[in-house]
Parts: C-alpha cells; sequence; structure tokens
C-alpha cells in the first residue's frame, strides 16, 4: 500500500480486517481516473483552475443530474445539487449550518458509527430509534413526535443501511416525510449505498423524490462507487433549502468544492467510465458478500445468525444471548481476525458485529468465517466454563474475597467497618506492603486507600506475583499510572475519585449544563470543593474530577477548582455557572462518611466481573 490509504490493512496471513469499510485496491478504477483526468487537462482554458461556483461546476452538476436519473429511475434537477467533499464533508455542513449545540436529532439505532462521531463533535443532542425489518420505526417516531418530543433533525440511512443492510420501504419514506413537514423537522437521508443494491434488487426511489414540502437532505458519494480519494459528493434538496448553503461564508470564501475534482469525474461520467464501473461493483461486491454469507451460514456455531443485506458493504452478525461482541474480539485478535463490535452503532448492539466483505478475495473470506467461528465457539467454552466455576463457587461460598490496602486511614476504617458488619458477603483481610509478609493468595479483589506512595508500593507488589486480584483505587493525587496501566494487562484496575453514587451524576449533570449555554462568552464557571481541616490533598480529587469533565466538553478555556478547609466538613462539591444576572449551582453534600465505604464495596463487586483493563 506504500504512502497510500488510511489504514494499513494486513495480509490475510497475518490478519483478516473484517473492520475495514473501504474498496479493495481492486476496485479502484485507476485506469478510468488516469484516462479522465488526461482529458480534463487538454483544456486550453486556464480559468478551470480558478475558484470554482460555490454549488459546483455547472457541467459537472448537470452530467451528475443525468447520471442520477438513470440510477435513480427519477428526474435529478441539477439546480437542486450542490457539491461536497463527500457524505462525510457534507453531514458536517449540514451541522455547522443548519443545527447548533444542543439541537436535539434523531437517528436509527443502530445507526454509522462516524455519523454519531460528528453529531457528539457537533455536541448534538442525540437520541436513536429502533429499527425493524423495513427500517426505522415509524411508529415509535410517531409516538414520541405526539408527545412533544421533536427534533430539529433526523439522520437515516434509508437504503442499504450501515450496519445492517436493510432498506426502508416506499410506505415508511412516505411517512416519514409527511411526518416531517407536520411536525417541523428536517430530514438527512444518507444515500451512499442507493446506487449499490444487489444486481437482482430494486431499491425504492430515493428519499428525496418523496420531498413535496422542502424538508429533505439527500447525501451522496463518489467514494464507494469511484474512489474515495477523490472526495467528492453531493447534497441534493429543494432550491430554497440549498440557500443557506450557498449563503455560508465559508463556500463563498473557498468557491466551492474539490473543482478541478468534479471535472475529472465529469469526464468520467460523460465517458460512459463511470457507468461501467458502477455495474461492475455491483456485481463484485454482490458475488463477495454471497460468497461470505454462504461461508457464515456453513461455519458459524448454533445460535449465532445473521442479517442478509440488501446491497452495500456490510453484514450485521448476531451472537447468542450472553455474548459480547467486545470480549469476543481479543479472542477473535487471536484468530487472525477482526470486526467492529456493535456497541460502536448503539448502546443496544452489545451482542451484534459488523463485518464487510469489500476487501477480501473470496477464498481470503472463507477463511475469515473460519476464524470467527473459532473464535466465536472458543469464547462460548470460555464463558461455559466461567459459569460452571461460579455456580461451584456459589455452592461453597458466596463471600467476595477483598484485601484492605490503608485500613488504618479514615476512609480504610470505615471500609473495614462495613466489612466486619457483613461476613457473609465478604471475606476480608488486611494488608500492608510496608511489611515483607506475601499479599493474600485467596484474594479477588484488593482496596487501596492510601497515598500515592502506597499505591506505587502495592502495585509494584502485584507486578511481581502470580495472581492477579482485581485492584479498586480510591487514593488521589499522583498515581503511579504507568505502574497500573501495566497491571491493567492482567486484571481489571478501577481508578476512583469518589466513590459515591452522587458524584458521577453531578459530573455528567455539569456537562450537559456546559453544553446547553450560550457560547457567546458571557458565562463562565468554577468548581468548589470543601472538606475537613485534616484533609491532605487540594484540591481534592473529586474536584479534579468534576472540573475534568466540565473542561472536556469544550465550552469554557478553564476550569479551575478551588478549596476550602473546614472543621469536621465530611465533602462537599458545587459546580458554579454564572452569567448576566443569573447563577447555577450544581452541589452534591456527603452527609454520611459510611457513603463512601459502602461504594468502595460495590465498585469491588464489579470490578471482579469486569476483564482486565483500567477503568475510570
Amino acid at each position: 500500500m506504500g504512502d497510500y490509504g488510511q489504514y494499513i490493512v494486513p495480509t490475510a496471513d497475518v490478519m483478516i480486517n473484517f473492520k475495514v469499510g473501504q474498496p479493495a485496491e481492486t476496485m479502484l478504477p485507476l485506469q478510468l481516473i488516469r484516462e479522465s483526468a488526461a482529458a480534463k487537462f487538454t483544456e486550453t482554458d486556464p480559468m478551470f483552475l480558478q475558484y470554482g461556483h460555490i454549488k459546483g461546476y455547472p457541467k459537472f452538476r448537470s452530467s451528475l443530474a443525468t447520471f442520477l436519473s438513470k440510477g435513480y429511475q427519477a428526474p435529478v434537477d441539477p439546480e437542486q445539487l450542490f457539491i461536497t467533499n463527500g457524505v462525510t464533508g457534507g453531514l458536517a455542513l449540514l451541522c455547522s449550518i443548519y443545527l447548533k449545540s444542543g439541537d436535539l436529532v434523531f437517528l436509527e439505532e443502530p445507526s454509522y458509527f462516524l455519523a454519531l462521531s460528528i453529531m457528539k463533535d457537533f455536541k448534538m443532542n442525540v437520541r436513536q430509534i429502533e429499527m425493524e425489518e423495513d427500517g426505522l420505526n415509524i411508529d415509535k417516531l410517531e409516538a414520541l413526535l405526539k408527545s412533544g418530543v421533536v427534533p430539529k433533525a433526523l439522520y437515516t440511512i434509508p437504503t442499504c443501511h450501515n450496519p445492517t443492510g436493510r432498506t426502508m420501504s416506499v410506505a415508511k419514506r412516505a411517512r416519514l416525510v409527511e411526518l416531517s413537514h407536520e411536525y417541523g423537522f428536517m430530514i438527512i437521508a444518507d444515500e451512499v449505498y442507493q446506487l449499490l443494491s444487489f444486481p437482482h434488487i430494486t431499491p425504492p426511489p430515493p428519499m428525496f423524490t418523496f420531498d413535496k414540502y422542502g424538508t429533505v437532505f439527500a447525501l451522496g458519494s463518489f467514494s464507494k462507487i469511484l474512489a474515495p480519494a477523490l472526495r467528492l459528493g453531493w447534497i441534493q434538496a429543494s432550491t430554497k433549502l440549498l440557500t443557506p448553503l450557498i449563503a455560508s461564508g465559508q463556500l463563498d470564501s473557498s468557491g466551492g468544492i474539490n473543482p478541478v475534482v468534479q471535472g475529472i469525474v465529469h469526464a468520467a461520467i460523460t465517458s460512459g467510465g463511470q457507468q461501467k464501473h458502477l455495474e461492475w461493483t455491483t456485481a463484485t461486491l454482490w458475488s463477495r458478500a454471497d460468497t461470505l454469507m454462504k461461508a457464515l451460514a456453513a461455519k458459524l456455531p448454533s445460535g449465532t445468525t445473521f442479517e442478509r443485506p440488501d446491497g452495500g458493504y456490510f453484514i450485521l452478525v448476531k451472537l447468542p444471548k450472553g455474548l459480547l461482541a467486545s470480549e469476543l474480539l481479543p479472542i477473535a485478535e487471536k484468530h487472525k481476525v477482526l470486526f467492529l463490535p456493535g456497541s460502536s452503532f448503539g448502546a443496544s448492539m452489545t451482542n451484534f458485529l459488523r463485518l464487510s466483505f469489500s476487501w477480501y478475495t473470496a477464498d481470503e473470506m472463507v477463511l475469515g468465517a473460519d476464524r470467527l467461528a473459532a473464535a466465536i465457539t472458543e469464547y462460548q467454552a470460555l464463558k461455559a466454563s466461567t459459569a460452571t466455576l461460579a455456580t461451584t463457587s456459589s455452592t461453597t461460598s458466596k463471600a467476595l474475597s477483598i484485601a484492605l490496602h490503608g485500613a488504618k486511614g479514615r476512609l480504610g476504617n470505615l471500609i473495614a467497618a462495613e466489612l466486619a458488619k457483613d461476613t457473609v458477603s465478604f471475606a476480608s483481610s488486611t494488608i500492608d506492603v510496608r511489611t515483607p509478609a506475601p499479599l493474600p493468595a485467596a484474594a479477588q479483589v484488593v482496596i487501596d486507600v492510601t497515598l500515592p506512595a502506597g499505591t506505587a508500593a502495592l502495585v509494584t507488589k502485584l507486578l511481581a506475583g502470580s495472581s492477579s486480584p482485581a485492584l479498586v483505587i480510591g487514593t488521589t493525587g499522583s498515581l503511579p499510572m504507568d505502574l497500573l496501566r501495566k497491571y491493567a494487562e492482567r486484571a481489571p484496575v478501577v481508578i476512583k475519585s469518589n466513590f459515591s453514587i452522587g458524584v458521577p451524576l453531578v459530573a455528567d449533570l455539569a456537562a450537559s449544563a456546559a453544553h446547553a449555554l450560550p457560547k457567546d462568552g458571557s458565562w463562565n464557571t468554577q468548581v468548589l470543593e470543601m472538606h475537613h481541616t485534616k484533609k491532605l490533598d487540594a484540591p481534592s480529587g473529586t474536584g479534579k474530577t468534576l472540573a475534568a469533565a466540565v473542561q472536556a466538553t469544550g465550552v469554557f478555556e478553564s476550569v479551575s477548582c478551588e478549596s476550602l478547609r473546614l472543621g469536621d466538613e465530611i465533602g462537599t462539591h458545587t459546580v458554579y455557572f454564572a452569567g448576566p444576572g443569573e447563577r447555577i449551582e450544581i452541589t452534591h453534600v456527603a452527609t454520611r462518611r459510611e457513603v463512601f465505604a459502602l461504594g468502595a464495596l460495590r465498585t469491588a463487586q464489579w470490578a471482579t466481573t469486569q476483564a482486565p483493563g483500567l477503568y475510570f
């Protein structure tokens, strides 16, 4: 691959990476692009190197409209086309011009993971709505609308949906447009796969053909039908809806997008090369998809199923109940096969995974299916043995073995007291790494509530030992993160600046408030933490955590945390937001110290159920 390509894709003997959603090297029409570029550069007028038309090169929009009219089986008006640098660029343009931070946007669940990422970049309030076999659940959408939950926009992939491969029915397309008109929201239809239905499948007309009211933006791209590096796509919308785009300063300054590339693709279209390449591409994708589906059907363990896509690039696999794609992934990697876990596409998709069939040859995909099946089988066996072990363990003892490091400190003393109260749930011991005594071999989890130096000594001792208990860190300050990361390769490591239930909620509320506030510089923020006079660190770890949560929103340039040390104050944390004539305070007050001890035990129980890694 040399200097080119977004990813270095390994050869199949090293790894079959089904995550790669891009055309294979053999699908890139170098000769067609070479000939089209040569045709463009025979022009003698140097003005084609000048700033271009904001909407796009007129001859190109005309040839594109002709090409799309054939593919869509519906007339396309070149005046209703706006040229972009691809679907992603088009979506970002729409977000920047038609939406604002905090706007509610509906998407399908699952949905394209990078669309979700773009919405997050623009700080949209995202809500996903489940899908049915024929696309978005319109009844659920309508129920939300009737209840008063109305989005500013709805993003959908109506044809050959990514990742499900499903296609929205004609009836649902028509109803969706009617609802957008009735309730006043925009539809952003990502139609990157509209022209990539398999040869034996005729897709419904694209979303824009249903638009009677001027509510639909339809996005398309040459990335999947010609070549991704061209960075060329389009938005199809009513003239009225396109007006703000045309008037935008960023495009007025740049003079349109990729005018030279538009000329090259214009030549590819007018020569007939684009149409021939599209027909070859859809046939090739169907052949590869068919090969992979046959291999999956033959090889996947019982209970593992998959969607049969209408076209596009992807197959969605569903694991049996109780299996998580995120847990399967490291096992699959050991078997030299990778995939994209379903959780990337929506919170409810944890037992799904997505496979791309665009990159590998038929033989390589069969090999990949073999490897995936072997990985799932190993994972199932591992889960079964773990369940058996858990059942056996529960018949002998239900007690969780906890080793407490720092039992003589204020919090450690409280944790020890709670452990002493519940000898049925917990079997406890105390440790002090300053002594030569070995760590308890039976400990399933270690709770550390010392100081950073004590944490470093503890982790060093754990790394030198043969057992790998889960580790819960309640220490604040300058932690030995290198050591903790190293130990996290062997066991789950949970780092908490505060064990209460309320503090994480305050962090979430503060971040949400920051997103919702005006971005004109008229508001500022500060965190204030208050503790007893014997507390050593200032600001507290919790105060720093809350400040970091607000800082991470990117709304404020800096978020400081101030400290007060008063009497025997257990712990009060307040996030302040102040603007012209008003102030918002989000406060957490700890009224009993025991809340932290109980939280530490809850965290310890949770930690023992996790895979190795760092958790915050």
